[in-house]
C-alpha cells in the first residue's frame, strides 16, 4: 500500500481523515498532536487515545494506519498483536473506503506477503 501514499495531506487533512475514520470504525476520535521530529514514527498510543503524526507522515495510507491501530485496540488487549488479523481487517477496511483501493488485490497482495487472513473490521 505504502507506494500509493504519493499525497501529503494539509494538518486540517489529517485531522478530517481521523474523523471521518473514527467515525466509520465507530470509535471515538484520539487527540492528534502532530511532530516535527525527522526520525520519529508517527504512532498511535492507545492509553491517551492520541495519534502522533510527523510531518514527513501526512499521507493518507499512514494517518488511517494509525487510526486501525485504535480501532483494533481491544483485540490487542485481548492478546493479538498489534498489525495481526483485526488490525488488517481495519485497514483494508480504511484503505478500500477512503483510498478506493480494490479489496481483492489487498487480499491478495496480503496472502502473498504471508499476513494472516484479516478479521471483519469495525464498521459503524
Amino acid at each position: 500500500v505504502e507506494p500509493l501514499a504519493v499525497s501529503m495531506l494539509s494538518r486540517e487533512g489529517c485531522l478530517a481523515l481521523v474523523e471521518a475514520a473514527s467515525r466509520r470504525a465507530g470509535i471515538r476520535k484520539p487527540t492528534v498532536r502532530f511532530a516535527k521530529a525527522s526520525s520519529m514514527p508517527c504512532r498511535a498510543i492507545p492509553a491517551k487515545w492520541e495519534i502522533v503524526i510527523t510531518d514527513w507522515g501526512r499521507h493518507p495510507v499512514t494517518v488511517l494506519h494509525e487510526v486501525a491501530h485504535l480501532a483494533s485496540w481491544e483485540a490487542v488487549v485481548a492478546g493479538e498483536a498489534a498489525h495481526g488479523p483485526s488490525f488488517l481487517g481495519q485497514a483494508m477496511d480504511f484503505y478500500e473506503a477512503f483510498l478506493g483501493l480494490d479489496r481483492g488485490h489487498l487480499l491478495r497482495t496480503a496472502a502473498e506477503a504471508g499476513l494472516p487472513p484479516p478479521a471483519a473490521p469495525r464498521v459503524r
